[in-house]
């Protein structure tokens, strides 16, 4: 009976729908594409493979990218870098004492507030939001440091209490590097990193405004390097909140929707396959192998000059194992994954998604053609340009360049040669919060961020007085 009801299905169905001629040309035009795809991936040695990577190809530039752009046209970082300009420059006084405003507003029942007497908002005009006398409020308030916050944040880590320093809900303790004293831990609210992205979106707009013949193409990708860590493995306050460095907030804290939409459209290698890998060394191996993998790469981003650096020396010393892990599509052939990864899923995870990047830009042939490119330029003793050599289409690369990294940027530059455009990451940051928006491409100067945090100034002859 089984096999009658399949000769029903496969023979009588079919010949009976085809005997209208309409139906049968569509019919024949069906069979003739596959006929020409079976052809195609035979002569050129694809997989099925090949038409999924692609197929998701299609969809992540074609649908997902145009709704982030989309979503960019609607915030508009061209309104927001003029407001900030009108902000920053052309009223920064008012700008920070309104912001002020905001922060007691929001934040004076609070106990840090409330043991300091900070309730008095008589002082703050209720119309204009602006306080009529900073010097008054800086009389009843001196100068801070660490200091004074430390047995607060304590009290929020180790007894769980809230409305400490703020009725926001911590998202995330950031711990400082120790560089300009003990380590510090400072509260980040859900709202200030949010603010912080918003900042920082708007920074990388304006580097792509300042260079004219640049322009982000949905098929492009951005190398960013970054660090990863299991959510389990962060060290937590009492009320469960991780506690980390500055670099890791990405695994501390949830993505949203559209966080995890543009981190599909736009990374490299799965943020959750890289929190996966525990050495750094190794993570960073790992992410420059699926960046050399793919040759449009239009910018090449490191926090620090140091390791920015470092990813050139990585280059070279592994050029020949970075030549076969693409040519084989795995890292069977990387002392560092095998050595520092032990998990055996986790090493067929990130040769399955190895794979899929090199399948999207030709297969086979494409894999050896750019191995081979890769041994090439990395057996030239000079390393001038090997950047833009490594990438022809890259538009810029970024780090830090100011204050104690100076003394990195000729080296860098070096790297980049005459054609890349090295510039300053665009906003200047640290473990405390964010203090400056560059002024420009081609500049190390920086406006202050009168919108993000309260500044005060004292001459330089009063920086040891107590207060």
């Amino acid at each position: 009976m089984f096999y009658s009801y399949l000769e029903v299905m496969l023979f009588d169905i079919p010949f009976a729908f085809l005997q209208d001629k309409e139906y049968f040309l569509l019919f024949s035009l069906l069979v003739a594409s596959t006929i020409v795809l079976v052809v195609i991936i035979i002569h050129y040695d694809f997989s099925f493979l090949y038409i999924k990577c692609m197929i998701r190809r299609f969809i992540i530039i074609h649908v997902f990218k145009r709704l982030l752009d989309l979503g960019s046209r609607i915030i508009d970082p061209m309104n927001v870098l003029a407001s900030f300009d009108r902000k920053a420059l052309c009223d920064i006084q008012m700008t920070n004492n309104t912001l002020l405003a905001k922060i007691l507003q929001n934040n004076h029942s609070c106990a840090f507030y409330r043991d300091r007497s900070i309730s008095f908002l008589s002082f703050c005009d209720r119309k204009t939001g602006e306080y009529e006398s900073i010097d008054e409020f800086q009389e009843k308030v001196p100068l801070t440091t660490y200091e004074d916050y430390h047995s607060y944040v304590n009290r929020i880590v180790e007894n769980g209490e809230q409305n400490v320093l703020t009725p926001n809900k911590i998202a995330y303790f950031i711990t400082s590097s120790g560089t300009t004293g003990r380590k510090k831990m400072i509260p980040r609210s859900a709202s200030t990193i949010k603010s912080s992205m918003m900042l920082s979106h708007a920074g990388f707009s304006k580097i792509l405004m300042s260079l004219p013949s640049v322009s982000s193409s949905p098929k492009h990708k951005s190398f960013f390097l970054t660090s990863g860590k299991r959510l389990e493995l962060f060290q937590k306050s009492k009320n469960g909140t991780p506690i980390g460095p500055l670099t890791l907030w990405r695994s501390a804290i949830p993505c949203n929707f559209i966080m995890k939409l543009a981190s599909h459209c736009y990374d490299l290698l799965s943020y959750d396959l890289i929190e996966e890998i525990q050495d750094f060394e190794t993570s960073t191996f790992v992410q420059l192998v699926f960046a050399l993998a793919i040759p449009d790469i239009y910018n090449y981003v490191i926090l620090f000059a140091p390791s920015f650096i470092h990813t050139i020396k990585i280059i070279e010393k592994y050029s020949e194992e970075i030549s076969l892990c693409i040519i084989n599509a795995n890292f069977d052939h990387s002392s560092l994954v095998q050595n520092n990864i032990t998990d055996l899923q986790l090493k067929i995870q990130l040769g399955q998604a190895l794979k899929e990047v090199t399948v999207e830009y030709g297969g086979l042939k494409y894999q050896r053609e750019r191995a081979e490119q890769i041994r090439i330029e990395c057996m030239k003793k000079d390393s001038y340009g090997i950047l833009h050599r490594l990438w022809p289409n890259l538009a810029y690369a970024c780090t830090v360049l100011g204050g104690s990294f100076a003394i990195h940027r000729d080296e860098i530059q070096r790297y980049c040669g005459k054609r890349l455009p090295l510039i300053n990451l665009p906003i200047y940051s640290g473990s405390e919060g964010m203090f400056g928006f560059l002024v420009n491409s081609h500049t190390d100067e920086y406006f202050l961020l009168p919108t993000y945090a309260f500044f005060e100034f004292i001459d330089e002859e009063d920086i040891c007085q107590v207060n």
